[in-house]
């Protein structure tokens, strides 16, 4: 992860994004490895390891070669909605309280029907964070199927304001979540809170 970044010559910030990318990879994949030894039975171990995999993919936009950086950039979509998962499903694996699942299932399809769009008719796709940014171009999208400059404007569009609203929504949830615990959840549901929000 470190050598991607620091040996491309297209991240505005490579230094930063290698540190980044392989803290975030190492801590999460080692975390989801101590809970699957001292909670086997609990799907939050594996989970934390799968996030961990997701995000040592995102790091591969520090590669120059097309294609690793293009799936590095699509594997932004499901790095975010397993945040979002982890966040609400936190301690136990699953979601609490199942009216949670709806934002859940907002946010999946959205992301289905807007940034493939935007990932598959664009000629060029770059990360949505600041230490993802190219200076000064990102390589090309191999992916791309076709060409409608529209349809990946509207479909990027689309994506932000729908992640908004869900993500409005899915902190509410968490919010009335957060409020109806017993005082030992609560000491454990505000640190994930105030780590994660």
């Amino acid at each position: 992860t470190l050598t991607l970044a620091l040996t491309g010559d297209h991240l505005a910030r490579p230094v930063a994004a290698g540190l980044y990318w392989s803290y975030l990879t190492a801590a999460t994949l080692a975390v989801g490895l101590v809970w699957c030894k001292r909670r086997p039975a609990s799907r939050f171990g594996p989970l934390l390891m799968v996030f961990g995999v997701l995000i040592w993919i995102m790091s591969w936009q520090g590669s120059d070669w097309p294609l690793l950086f293009n799936l590095g950039v699509l594997a932004e979509a499901p790095a975010w909605l397993l945040t979002i998962y982890l966040f609400l499903a936190f301690p136990m694996g699953r979601i609490e309280p199942p009216a949670a699942r709806w934002p859940m299932w907002g946010l999946g399809i959205g992301a289905l029907f807007t940034f493939l769009p935007w990932a598959l008719f664009s000629p060029v796709i770059t990360g949505g964070g600041p230490l993802t940014r190219c200076a000064p171009n990102c390589p090309a999208n191999v992916l791309q199927i076709g060409s409608d400059p529209k349809l990946a404007e509207v479909a990027g569009k689309a994506e932000t304001y729908i992640a908004l609203t869900l993500t409005a929504a899915v902190l509410a949830l968490y919010l009335m979540r957060l409020l109806r615990a017993s005082k030992p959840q609560r000491r454990s549901l505000a640190a994930v809170a105030v780590t994660s929000l």
